[in-house]
């Protein structure tokens, strides 16, 4: 190829990548605050809000490491708390994805693959959703791909060490962001034993002393946590117990298989995903998947399909696989396999093999008709996403509510409630120094994990809880304060409901209508906003 040529290639692909790069962002920010923040979200900014020292202990008694919460404490400082700012943080990493996705397939491909796994994730719903979520997700794949890439380019030419810094910059993000980020490690490791047998053209020594080098100085910078992430290791089966029917109803056996499915365009995904596709087009899915996958990995003999190193293939198995086979095996110990969320860190691997895939065969029209197929997916899928009826939340009563409270007023939660009311509280009251309490007391610390049969096995415990709020609530209202309950119609709840009754006139506040708790693939909680008065 001529220097004419090579220009004329590199402005083209620059064109397509900006084009892909404007539909990554239209679809990612448009209408990006128009449905409220759902329980997930609120917590995150419940916990960013937090002061750093409260902060990290809340990261004790979770399950989570602390770097995304940190990330968005000073996120919001700058942008606000509102819905659009929250899900910004995410949209941004989720378009920043793309480039990384054309270097890698340029780099393990061809330039058109690059492209084709850009273009996939940029349409892919799954990848749209995290995109317009404030949760880490987004972050994760960003750092995953990242990782990958810096180390690609350090053992190409080890010599550079700002390359080598800059891979032990992402690997230690990575892991201090979410904790299937190390599965960036084992993927890591395949790329430097590749390159050592001179399959990417590097010295066979020097690529692997820098390498253990940098996981060196990783593994030291991550010593001040490690006791930290044995603490949580020893909670971790109280912290993820409602993980387990989720990895149950696989069955596990299935769970990736069903994760390959999941990521197609137009694919079936976990109702614990608010998710759209048609069921019509599930078996097209299904035959789809097969059809890219043969397609990515089957030999080249035949004269049909582009020939790609057994280097190239291998390295893109691994980011695709090893991920899903690493929560999977975890699983089996400690379930934590949620198809449609904790798989997403396999996703840009998986754009990158239906790039390959797409990629492969030599005729021009076949290509064609394999990325139409991808656009239908995601077409049918986008369409109902973006056309769904915008869910009516909590705001609005809550918003009421905050009109009507006063400096050291008590609101006591119940059940899930907290996350999302605390969160619309303080946004429309923030200069009131209301006091919040939960019930029971340690969903303070544990919003997701939620036990009812736990609970209810120990009523000394509830009784105990329901005396502590008696005793605040009497003291509130002694002083002249208002006391408020926001009431979900469970067993454990009614026990407080009852313990109440028996001190204080309870009556709706305000005349405010209870209000739907936002939960994705959960039953409707109605929650009463209740109004607690001296008996008598």
């Amino acid at each position: 190829m001529n220097a004419t040529t090579h220009s004329s290639s590199e402005r083209r692909d620059v064109f397509l990548l900006v084009s892909i790069l404007a539909i990554a962002a239209m679809l990612r920010l448009l209408h990006l605050s128009a449905e409220q923040l759902w329980l997930d979200e609120a917590d995150t900014i419940r916990i960013a809000s937090m002061p750093i020292p409260s902060l990290l202990n809340q990261m004790t008694v979770g399950n989570k490491p602390p770097l995304y919460f940190l990330l968005m404490q000073q996120w919001i400082h700058v942008w606000g708390r509102n819905p659009w700012a929250v899900r910004l943080f995410s949209a941004l990493f989720g378009i920043a994805t793309v480039p990384l996705l054309y270097l890698l397939g340029r780099s393990w491909c061809s330039r058109r693959s690059g492209l084709l796994a850009a273009f996939i994730w940029s349409i892919a719903q799954i990848s749209v959703y995290y995109g317009r979520e404030g949760r880490n997700y987004t972050l994760v794949a960003f750092l995953l791909c990242s990782g990958v890439y810096a180390l690609d380019r350090a053992v190409r030419k080890p010599d550079r060490v700002y390359s080598w810094v800059g891979y032990g910059v992402c690997l230690i993000m990575s892991i201090y962001t979410s904790y299937p980020g190390f599965i960036l490690l084992p993927i890591n490791g395949i790329q430097v034993l590749l390159a050592r047998r001179g399959s990417i053209r590097i010295c066979k020594i020097r690529g692997l002393r820098p390498w253990l080098l940098s996981v060196g100085a990783v593994s030291f910078l991550y010593l001040p946590w490690l006791t930290v992430l044995l603490r949580q290791l020893s909670n971790m089966s109280g912290s993820i117990r409602w993980l387990i029917p989720y990895w149950e109803a696989y069955p596990p056996i299935l769970a990736i298989p069903k994760s390959f499915l999941g990521f197609m365009p137009g694919g079936a995904l976990s109702p614990f995903v608010a998710m759209y596709w048609n069921a019509s087009l599930q078996t097209f899915a299904i035959l789809a998947l097969l059809g890219f996958l043969a397609l990515a990995f089957w030999p080249a003999e035949t004269g049909l399909l582009r020939d790609y190193s057994r280097t190239s293939r291998t390295l893109l198995a691994s980011l695709c696989i090893l991920p899903l086979l690493g929560i999977w095996g975890v699983s089996f110990i400690t379930p934590i396999y949620i198809m449609g969320r904790v798989d997403f860190i396999a996703f840009p691997g998986f754009c990158l093999v239906l790039g390959m895939a797409i990629d492969r065969p030599k005729g021009h029209f076949t290509r064609i008709a394999l990325l139409l197929l991808i656009v239908l997916g995601a077409f049918t899928s986008l369409s109902k996403y973006y056309r769904h009826p915008i869910r009516i939340h909590e705001e609005q009563p809550l918003r009421t509510l905050a009109q009507n409270l006063d400096a050291h007023d008590l609101v006591i939660f119940t059940d899930l409630s907290r996350p999302t009311g605390e969160y619309y509280l303080r946004h429309h009251a923030l200069e009131r120094d209301t006091v919040f309490l939960s019930y029971p007391a340690d969903m303070e610390n544990h919003h997701a994990d939620i036990d009812r049969r736990s609970f209810e096995q120990t009523p000394e415990v509830l009784a105990n809880d329901a005396d502590n709020i008696v005793a605040q609530a009497d003291t509130t209202l002694a002083r002249g304060g208002k006391v408020f309950v926001l009431f979900i119609a469970e067993d454990m709840n009614r026990f407080l409901l009852d313990t109440l009754s028996r001190t204080f006139r309870i009556e709706s506040a305000y005349g405010i209508e209870p209000y739907i708790l936002n939960q994705v693939g959960d039953t409707e909680k109605p929650v009463h906003i209740l109004k607690l008065s001296p008996d008598g």
